[in-house]
């Protein structure tokens, strides 16, 4: 394209042939485009060569400044679209996408924007050192690196080349056809474009009219792009074939694996699942970076005391730990960081799990198939005969695997397991629901875990506000001591009795002190840091040791809002009151601690 371009401008008088042949060597050696070099070797001035250019083409001559192209970037997420190709949205309505380049002899960009937004697109001109500036202001001068400090970047051509299927390890490569190219680049820049935000998911999701495109950061699903709805079955055919799953079989679902190399000491497993929709299969992808997560406990949020509890639980030699929440709310790396704590060389450790996301060095990962009767039960009998000293089961679905696990932490054995309740006192009656013996629950627990992921304030751009007393009142912050006073205070963790007239004025001060309190917000707008006023997730806790009080009222099957109250007075943390320290410490937003909580809105 650039020597034809070269050819037009000489034909048009603009150069004469020295001036073609020696930019046709600069654009040649150091692959470059036809206007850099004009403008490197100072032939013309940019707007000298947007005249031209505008001429040449019939295409008007606009100013950036005109348009709230910022808005418009970051809602189509065409990031790696926009650098690639130096091409800026400028705006869009419902058939047609203005789009602001500099050099207009590369055809491929309109090809690209149409392909990934499903408009026609609109050319118009503006001159280079504009246009460039405009992108760097959006996103620095190249796209943030992935793990910068240990990778090196990454061209599309570089992912295109580097998906390849899980079971295979001998540099097998998928043949791409010519037809189906725009296909591939879409999906790898797709990934590259998730794996940079860190995202844990990629949403494929057909509908009637429209087909989009999200991601989850931090928890929240971010739309990203909206291609045409009729490459619907085209995109989930290749991703079909990048899993290795058969692509004819549109009516069953489908799970299977992607290897994504990034380099060649790391790689990015994703899960593929299918499911067939009235409109189409929609298709979700969960990235799984061994490297990118956290495997270490002071990366988890865990306060001092709840570290050391934490610590003290997985130290000693038998019994059972269990990390309970909701799906999304950490608890697989909980595990695993416990694992990484006990993973030496005098310990055999064995894991049951469905499915292996986190690989392992020194410890035996199992992979559960329930289909063909290998179950978690089944698992952790064979475990026992294998001379065990740690044992991890992925979760407890039935009483026949509580069973066995509580036997297993009853003869010698440290297991560590999961389960979905909401706090760590439910957790006890749900495992009695299922039908297990107060007594084998008794003798065998030794800590339950419950814990919710919030996301962290971006400390660039997050904006302090005053707390009011509404927040205050809803959150029942009595005093500003959280960490040394729990909120629900029993008789026996009380201070002194005072006169009604001391306590009444000891807790006017201490409300008058809270309404003074400063929290942080998120700045909806974000920054260039965050993009969203979030940066990162932290987890909150509440950890259950259970204690001869607790033993004692489990035996006589105390309800859960007794065994609550046992558990506070011995020291425990409810999920709101490290939620709420969170919160003064200006980590998370109140907003934050109502969506993960579930609090009562203000």
């Amino acid at each position: 394209m650039s020597t034809q371009l070269l050819r037009q401008l000489r034909q048009a008088g603009v150069l004469d042939g020295e001036q073609e042949t020696a930019l046709q060597r600069q654009t040649l050696s150091r692959h470059i485009s036809a206007p850099q070099a004009i403008l490197e070797q100072g032939v013309l001035t940019p707007a000298e060569l947007s005249q031209q250019l505008s001429r040449l083409f019939s295409l008007p001559l606009i100013e950036l400044d005109d348009f709230d192209y910022p808005a418009l970037c970051q809602q189509l997420g065409l990031s790696e679209l926009i650098i690639r190709y130096q091409a800026l949205p400028l705006q869009r309505d419902s058939r047609e996408l203005t789009l602001a380049v500099s050099d207009p002899g590369w055809p491929q960009a309109e090809e690209e924007f149409c392909f990934a937004t499903g408009l026609m697109v609109k050319p118009v001109l503006t001159d280079q050192p504009s246009l460039q500036a405009a992108i760097r202001r959006l996103y620095g001068e190249t796209l943030p690196s992935y793990h910068a400090e240990r990778r090196e970047e990454i061209s599309q051509e570089q992912l295109a080349d580097a998906v390849q299927v899980a079971e295979d390890e001998a540099n097998y490569q998928l043949d791409v056809s010519q037809d189906e190219a725009p296909v591939s680049r879409f999906i790898h820049q797709v990934l590259l474009d998730a794996v940079r935000k860190r995202a844990s998911d990629i949403h494929f999701e057909p509908y009637e009219s429209s087909y989009r495109i999200r991601i989850r950061c931090d928890g929240i699903l971010i739309q990203t792009q909206q291609p045409a709805p009729h490459l619907s079955r085209r995109l989930a055919a290749r991703l079909k074939i990048l899993a290795r799953l058969d692509i004819a079989q549109r009516r069953l679902p489908q799970d299977g694996r992607i290897k994504l190399r990034l380099n060649n000491d790391s790689a990015i497993d994703l899960r593929v699942s299918t499911l067939p929709t009235l409109w189409g299969e929609k298709i979700v992808l969960r990235l799984l970076d061994n490297q990118a997560l956290p495997l270490e406990l002071d990366q988890l949020g865990y306060s001092k005391q709840q570290k050391q509890c934490y610590l003290q639980a997985l130290h000693k030699p038998q019994g059972m730990i269990l990390i309970t929440g909701p799906t999304g709310s950490g608890k697989t790396i909980s595990l695993y960081c416990g694992l990484q704590q006990l993973n030496r060389e005098h310990l055999n450790i064995a894991t049951a799990e469905d499915p292996v996301e986190i690989n392992l060095n020194g410890i035996n990962q199992v992979q559960v198939q329930p289909a063909i009767g290998f179950g978690f039960a089944q698992a952790l009998r064979t475990f026992l005969r294998q001379d065990p000293d740690v044992l991890m089961v992925g979760e407890i679905r039935d009483r026949e695997t509580a069973d066995v696990a509580l036997k297993a932490a009853q003869t010698g054995h440290l297991v560590l397991s999961t389960l979905h309740t909401n706090s760590a006192a439910e957790t006890l009656i749900r495992l009695l629901n299922m039908g297990i013996e107060p007594f084998n629950l008794a003798s065998s627990l030794n800590l339950i875990v419950a814990q919710r992921l919030v996301r962290r304030l971006c400390p660039q751009c997050k904006i302090a506000t005053q707390l009011t007393r509404a927040q205050a009142d809803l959150l029942h912050i009595e005093s500003l001591h959280i960490e040394s006073r729990p909120l629900t205070h029993s008789p026996a963790a009380s201070a002194p009795a005072h006169s009604a007239q001391e306590q009444q004025q000891q807790t006017t001060e201490q409300r008058k002190s809270v309404t003074d309190t400063v929290i942080f917000a998120a700045n909806p707008d974000g920054c260039p840091h965050c993009n969203r006023g979030y940066a990162g997730r932290t987890g909150i806790y509440e950890m259950l040791n259970v204690e001869p009080v607790i033993a004692d009222a489990l035996l006589q099957r105390a309800p859960v809002k007794q065994l609550e109250s046992l558990a506070c007075q011995q020291g425990m943390q409810t999920l709101q009151q490290a939620g709420c320290e969170k919160l003064l410490a200006g980590q998370t937003s109140l907003a934050e601690l109502q969506r993960v909580l579930g609090l009562a809105t203000w």
